[in-house]
């Protein structure tokens, strides 16, 4: 028997100390994934990637659909006959009025828009999709138009060339030919009547298909309109004339009149000589055979038969020898009371005003002053 304790035995210590050594080096494993949830793994991160990737294509393509900042400047787009919805988004993103054609395609498709017509359309450069499309879809600009005006007092000599001048494509003799063919009339031009004085004077917008019948029948028209609203059909009942012989007064009065206040005075003078058998003396009606200004006539002028001569033959010259505005016809058919048979520019008076007066003598006094002041009276 050994003498040493138990304890101290060697072999049971070296025993006993691996044994402690042993445990102290074990790990807890977890358990191995499954081949299933490895795939699922996978495939969910590809998924995540394609959704990063998809979100980050979806930003980029509504930013090119709907630019932030607003629109910048606007321009007219012209779109040729024939293009297509292809063509037209490559021409609007040529002209930077959108930012990606390929996209700006994708839309129209799946907003069911198109075909669109040919024609000019104002865009704004860097839109939104929608606002293209909805300016595409309400159709082009109206075509362009041109613009002529006509003063008042002019005739159907001076007319041609007034219109050509404004509107150099049109053809003065071929407006003269309009203006003398009869292919278009008044509704109040008497039957063998020219259209003088049927021209109303105003500023009017023809398209630029219009030829020269359709600038006579846009002015005859609105001649027609005015005449009618001021009552000339009613010149009968109102100042016992008929429309034609009011408006040959209308034309008078437009050539004599320098203000407004005198129209209606002139008016009452031409019609009380006209009711006393008197000559008119209007020197304007002369004036109307020749078309230079300042008119000026001669003895040779005065002395002539011509019908327009009012100096020598009493009543009305034959036609209108201007075209009139509406405040000379206004004043044809409400001329002022009174019974003043002479007129004549006074210098006593505001500039372009008359002397109105029912005394020879009185008229002579005036139209020395006239004379004297060099405002043109013979």
């Amino acid at each position: 028997m050994s003498d040493l304790p138990a304890s101290e035995s060697p072999s049971e210590g070296a025993v006993g100390t691996v044994a402690l050594d042993r445990d102290s080096e074990y790990e807890e494993l977890r358990p191995e994934l499954s081949r299933g949830r490895k795939v699922a793994i996978v495939v969910a991160g590809i998924l995540t990637v394609f959704v990063l990737i998809a979100g980050i294509v979806a930003f980029w393509a509504h930013r090119q659909l709907f630019p932030t900042g607003g629109a910048g400047t606007e321009l007219v787009v012209d779109i040729p006959t024939g293009s297509t919805t292809s063509s037209i988004a490559d021409l609007l993103e040529q002209k930077g009025v959108i930012d990606n054609s390929f996209l700006f395609r994708l839309y129209v498709r799946v907003k069911g828009g198109g075909p669109f017509q040919a024609g000019s359309y104002r865009l704004a450069r860097h839109s939104r999709a929608d606002d293209v499309l909805a300016r595409l879809e309400a159709g082009p600009l109206p075509p362009p138009t041109r613009r002529f005006t006509v003063p008042p007092g002019l005739n159907i000599r001076q007319i041609p060339a007034q219109v050509v001048k404004e509107i150099p494509t049109l053809s003065i003799d071929r407006l003269s030919q309009a203006l003398a063919d009869g292919r278009v009339r008044s509704a109040f031009q008497p039957a063998g009547a020219s259209i003088e004085g049927f021209l109303f004077p105003d500023t009017y917008d023809i398209g630029p298909g219009a030829d020269e019948h359709a600038v006579i029948q846009i002015m005859v028209s609105q001649f027609d309109k005015v005449a009618t609203e001021v009552g000339l059909q009613d010149a009968d009942a109102r100042v016992g004339h008929t429309p034609y012989e009011v408006l040959v007064v209308a034309s008078l009065v437009e050539e004599e009149a320098k203000v407004d206040e005198d129209r209606a005075k002139i008016a009452r003078v031409i019609y009380n000589r006209l009711d006393r058998g008197m000559p008119l003396g209007v020197d304007a009606t002369l004036c109307y055979l020749k078309d230079e200004r300042p008119c000026v006539l001669h003895q040779s002028d005065l002395d002539s038969n011509s019908p327009y001569n009012t100096r020598r033959f009493a009543g009305l010259p034959p036609t209108p020898i201007a075209n009139v505005s509406r405040a000379s016809l206004v004043a044809a058919l409400n001329p002022d009371s009174g019974d003043e048979l002479y007129y004549v520019l006074d210098p006593n008076l505001p500039a372009g005003h008359h002397f109105f007066t029912a005394s020879a003598s009185e008229f002579e006094a005036a139209k020395a002053r006239c004379r004297e002041a060099g405002l043109g009276c013979d």
